[in-house]
């Protein structure tokens, strides 16, 4: 089993600001990093005086704004701090509110393509305490109470079962917004989550304590209203900003109380930002799932037999409570979507599900901007590898979302998804990233219902009943081409808020969002990068690459919208009596209460493995929805217009990728056929010459890293020895990691071997050869990858070569020669292969960048040489994947344009960097920055945590990024030792399974010993 909370934390983050052009995500400068980071400023509230950090960013954290819901007060409504509580120390991070732990089998397999990423700790989220109704401010310095700056007020996401402010730090967004000399106070408000935040049932609902993270959220927006104006905010210029289950909370907030967002007679904000989430039609707190929710977390604490149950679970000992509400299925399960917690309507807070409030007008009507990443469904569709057929997504369908409809309503909707690899999700990826049959319509189908469609619908309920408000929407298509996952549902994370990938796609959005901020309006000012449209100038999304932006038409995939809206009506009777208060709703709401009401009379069954019936993610039914006609296009739409930096209009189709000449991978296309052409290792190739010059070619084995030529060597010698017209017949080549048993020693190499050649090569003057004959008289058996061998294989193929010596040679090639019996290493002639060198990887990839007119700048080929370390098959397949990334799309019917006619995008280094997945400088120099100069252990932590979280980073390539900057310091001797000393350390020990979080705490340990060394 693997603790996976980390993953869920990337559903709960995201988004970000700027708008002149800053840079993207500014560093602390070196000379100041040890002395004023521990500079304090202070600010005196009338219950408080809180002590922050001073610097270019002033930072208050975890400031109380409710009394602390403990004991009595556990699954109570916040209740304001009615006292003084002295001085609160803002310096350091801000304690999580308690978090909904899982675990997954790590027999699913899909679930390797994240890797180590769910391993992870939940960076400083694992110190969750009940006592955490905090609220983080940041300012730039030098506010004064007068500035009056506007308020960016961030919640963050999780799928209401996890997240912490602790995760989000906003210096890096309001650095930018001083450079664009468009200032701005950044607010992150703790919440309440998973059972302590929305635990559903009957005894919740009659004590008045449904929905209360919702309830702490608005109450963080009351307290800005009351003290924002302290720290020099103007408390009427609110925008409210959320990502996953941070947007769904930024649409409940617009709908909380039936759209009355007034506190002491003022707006508290007047803005929003949605990033992949906004209307999640829900049942009643009360609902049987909701109920099943209770009674199991009643059950789990041993509360059953209470005769107030609710009053038991708030007199348990914490943990035991946490433990509780943990024992229901959660988001990372088959479960997935089907939360368990989640804002449910109770009547007053929520008055009715968010899709009633929304299209009877009783919500906010605030301007906005809200979009969706392209790709929001294959996250999702990871934890369903059994869903393999139509039949199969059908039932799914019906136990998750539809258990009213029936099988064949459900079959059409399907199949308005084509079954086509190349027509999934992730978008635009022709027949790659099919990790199980069906996986890409599924995430297609699921991204679509959970969000894309979704937030289609909203748009069209908001645009008709409030056609004078504007709204700016947006598809995220930055990480097209990133395998599996595309570009996912929270990968905007690490272009919007962190800010780490300093590109076309950061630096604009920053802009639009600040602008926004600003002026409610992300247009305002800017000139650099092209107008936004409001949507509703012809349903028009502004579409964000790396470098590039354009206007996609929001009418994609409409064969299945269009189903959705033609078949309304086969539902409506049979779901009326199932919506709450149907007496009282229009017959127009009914239609758009659909999907809502659709499957509400389904009961949880939490020991059931498959999905339960759920109200939690589907797309609602809108009036006027009679614009579109059949013939609309199915697939991703075009875009209309394209503005890039540097160059326009290179994207003006996205239908399908032009193709290349030739789909052939760059490591096969460019493997050396002769051995004068094998790059590096001259003393190898030489010694092999010398052995087929003599006609005593031994049984071989070459070892080594990979991607440094051992198979390319041994088969050119192939080449070398039979020429290319005899290699079929003489040499068998099988690779170990796919055939690694017994039999295919018994069976495969001992047929061959036991079959003498049908003919002989008579002995020839090959070129290389010195002139000397060459005789054949052998065959060649080529076992790659051997080193995944059983042992029992490895006994049997000894004999085998034993045997069949005198017609037969072995060349066996591995990793690592120590995996290999010795019996197996004594009979072979042993050579290294070491990593090549930077030159003669340079070689290769410089021809491959000619033939292949490859757009790629100086520095970011340096980088791709340095970073594929030695593995020539790493550079190619690199620089292959990032020219296929910039190769412009074509429509679905225009002509082939031939390969070298095709205008394809720059690849940089940051392009470099990201495909490779490799840390990226700005992000280490960060991290020893913050080591070298912050004696605050948790800081440290937190900065290495969040970076590895934000980039996906693996512990041990920190490491060796750390230790190339660390030598480039001056210090004394002595403390060089110790940090590389150490760090080498640290490395051998993640290399040997130790578990990263203590391992990250090492290097904290290691640095800042070295700092201390240096002092003393």
């Amino acid at each position: 089993m693997k603790p996976v909370a980390l993953f869920l934390a990337l559903f709960g983050t995201a988004a970000a600001l700027p708008a002149a052009e800053p840079d993207a995500f500014p560093q602390p400068e070196p000379d100041r990093v040890l002395e004023d980071r521990a500079a304090k400023v202070t600010v005196t509230l009338p219950y408080a005086t809180v002590v922050g950090r001073s610097g270019t960013v002033e930072t208050f954290n975890g400031i109380p704004y409710a009394e602390p819901p403990t004991g009595q007060l556990r699954l109570k409504p916040p209740k304001k701090l009615a006292r003084n509580i002295g001085t609160v120390d803002g310096t350091g991070i801000a304690a999580s509110c308690p978090q909904m732990f899982f675990t997954t089998n790590n027999e699913n397999k899909f679930l390797d393509i994240i890797g180590d990423f769910l391993t992870l700790p939940l960076l400083q989220i694992v110190n969750g305490q009940e006592d955490c109704l905090t609220i983080n401010v940041q300012r730039p310095a030098g506010t004064t109470k007068d500035s009056k700056l506007p308020v960016l007020f961030w919640i963050f996401g999780g799928g209401f079962e996890l997240g912490s402010t602790a995760m989000y730090d906003g210096t890096g967004l309001i650095k930018a917004g001083i450079d664009m000399g468009q200032p701005f106070i950044f607010v992150a408000v703790n919440y309440r989550v998973g059972a302590f935040g929305f635990m559903p049932g009957k005894e919740i609902l009659d004590d008045d304590s449904a929905n209360l993270g919702l309830r702490d959220q608005r109450m963080g927006l009351e307290w800005v209203a009351d003290y924002i104006s302290t720290f020099g905010g103007d408390p009427e210029k609110v925008t409210i900003w959320g990502e996953s289950a941070g947007a769904i909370s930024v649409l409940d907030q617009l709908a909380l109380y039936g759209g009355n967002n007034t506190y002491n007679g003022k707006k508290l904000f007047r803005g929003a930002i949605m990033n992949s989430g906004s209307i999640i039609p829900a049942d009643t707190v009360d609902c049987p799932k909701g109920q099943a929710v209770y009674d199991q977390v009643v059950s789990a604490a041993g509360c059953k037999g209470a005769s107030d149950t609710l009053a038991c679970l708030r007199g348990l000992e914490y943990t035991k409570f946490l433990q509780a509400g943990n024992s229901v299925p959660g988001i990372l399960s088959y479960h997935s979507v089907a939360l368990a917690y989640l804002p449910r309507p109770d009547g007053t807070v929520l008055p009715l599900s968010p899709d009633i409030l929304v299209a009877s007008n009783q919500y906010a009507p605030v301007p906005m901007i809200i979009g969706d990443q392209e790709d929001e469904g294959t996250l999702f569709a990871l934890f369903q590898p059994n869903l393999t057929s139509t039949s199969k997504v059908v039932s799914y369908l019906s136990d998750l979302f539809f258990p009213l409809a029936s099988k064949s309503q459900l079959e059409g909707l399907v199949n308005t998804y084509p079954t086509s690899i190349t027509a999934g999700s992730p978008f635009r990826t022709s027949i790659f990233n099919e990790l199980y049959p069906g996986f890409k319509r599924l995430a297609a189908i699921l991204g679509d219902l959970v969000f894309t469609l979704t937030r289609r619908v909203f748009l069209e309920v908001h645009t008709t009943i409030n056609p004078k408000v504007p709204v700016w929407s947006y598809l995220a298509s930055y990480d097209y081409g990133t395998p599996v996952l595309g570009t996912f549902h929270g990968s905007d994370l690490l272009q919007v808020f962190y800010g780490i990938l300093p590109n076309y796609a950061s630096r604009s959005i920053h802009t639009y969002y600040i602008n926004f901020v600003h002026n409610l309006d992300p247009n305002v000012g800017v000139t650099k990068y092209t107008k936004w449209p409001q949507w509703s100038e012809g349903k028009k999304l502004m579409q964000f690459f790396n470098d590039r932006s354009g206007f996609l038409v929001d009418n994609f995939r409409s064969e299945s919208y269009e189903y959705i809206k033609k078949n309304v009506g086969v539902f409506i009777e049979k779901i009326v009596q199932n919506l709450p208060s149907a007496d009282r709703i229009q017959p127009t709401l009914r239609r758009i209460t659909l999907f809502s009401g659709i499957y509400r009379s389904r009961t949880l069954d939490l020991d059931r493995p498959s999905l339960p019936a759920s109200h939690d993610h589907f797309p609602l039914q809108t009036p006027k929805m009679s614009d579109y006609g059949d013939e609309m296009e199915v697939d991703a739409p075009p875009i209309v217009s394209s503005v890039s930096e540097g160059t326009k209009g290179k994207r003006s189709a996205a239908n399908l990728p032009v193709e290349a000449e030739d789909s052939l991978p760059w490591v096969e296309k460019y493997r050396p056929t002769t051995l004068s052409d094998v790059s590096g290792h001259q003393d190898i190739l030489s010694t092999l010459n010398k052995f087929v010059d003599s006609n005593r070619l031994p049984h071989l084995l070459l070892y080594g890293p990979p991607g440094t030529g051992k198979t390319s060597t041994i088969l050119a010698l192939a080449r070398h020895i039979y020429g290319p017209e005899n290699m079929r017949q003489m040499v068998l080549e099988l690779n170990a990691s796919d055939d690694r048993g017994i039999d295919v020693v018994r069976e495969q190499i001992k047929t061959f071997a036991s079959t003498k050649q049908i003919f002989t090569v008579a002995p020839t003057a090959r070129p290389g050869a010195g002139g000397a004959s060459v005789a054949a008289g052998f065959k060649l058996i080529i076992l790659d990858e051997a080193d995944a061998m059983t042992n029992t294989a490895q006994m049997a193929l000894r004999r085998i070569m034993e045997k069949y010596t005198v017609n037969t040679r072995f060349c066996i090639i591995a990793n690592y020669s120590h995996k290999l019996s010795p019996a197996l290493l004594s009979r072979c002639t042993r050579f290294r292969f070491s990593p090549l060198k930077e030159a003669d990887i340079r070689v290769l990839v410089d021809k491959v960048i000619e033939e292949e007119n490859v757009k790629i700048l100086p520095d970011a080929t340096d980088a791709l040489v340095k970073l594929s370390k030695g593995d020539m098959r790493r550079a190619l397949n690199v620089l292959q994947a990032c020219h296929a990334s910039g190769t412009p799309l074509r429509p679905k019917d225009a002509p082939k344009v031939p390969d070298r006619e095709i205008v394809r995008e720059t690849i940089t280094t940051e392009t470099i960097y990201n495909c490779i997945a490799a840390p990226a400088p700005d992000a280490i120099r960060q991290i020893l920055d913050t080591l070298l100069g912050t004696p605050d252990v948790t800081s440290c932590l937190s900065t290495i945590n969040t970076l590895k979280t934000a980039q996906g980073l693996a512990l041990a390539d920190i490491i060796t990024a750390l230790s190339d900057e660390v030598v480039k310091l001056e210090v004394k001797p002595e403390v060089m030792i110790h940090w590389l000393s150490g760090l080498a350390e640290i490395e051998h020990r993640v290399a040997g399974g130790g578990a990263e979080s203590v391992q990250t705490g090492a290097v904290v340990g290691v640095i800042r010993n070295g700092v201390e060394l240096s002092q003393n």
